[in-house]
């Protein structure tokens, strides 16, 4: 009599702990297990894999997926700037473009800073006579 195969319940997708492409950093299980077999990729949980720095096809990928933002020589558009991943790029955009000295300035609360000066008359005085 056969015995039946008792399939664990694992999940279709794997999230990739260090993509090196610039895609998503979720694939599916079959393709995970196609980097792991040939030795690109190793999984470090059920559903966490992990690439190989040190694998010449992953640093050949790292340097292609570098190529597009290495070869820019001008200003990002708002629509290019949109596809950062960055919380508030406008912000960055504007403290990058800010000249700022070495030290910063000191501003105090209150009042003028520096010091007073007081403009006194000269000249002829007249006293008592």
């Amino acid at each position: 009599m056969p015995t039946a195969e008792v399939s664990i319940n694992v999940a279709t997708k794997v999230r990739i702990i260090n993509p090196v492409e610039n895609g998503s950093n979720i694939t599916s299980r079959k393709r995970a297990l196609q980097f792991v077999n040939a030795g690109r990729a190793v999984f470090v949980g059920t559903n966490l894999m992990r690439f190989i720095e040190a694998d010449p096809r992953n640093q050949a990928a790292v340097r292609r997926a570098a190529q597009g933002y290495e070869s820019v020589r001008r200003m990002m558009t708002k629509s290019e700037i949109a596809n950062i991943p960055l919380v508030r790029p406008a912000k960055a955009l504007r403290e990058a473009m800010t000249v700022r000295a070495t030290t910063p300035a000191r501003r105090t609360p209150y009042g003028r800073t520096g010091p007073v000066r007081v403009v006194v008359q000269t000249g002829t005085q007249e006293g008592p006579k």
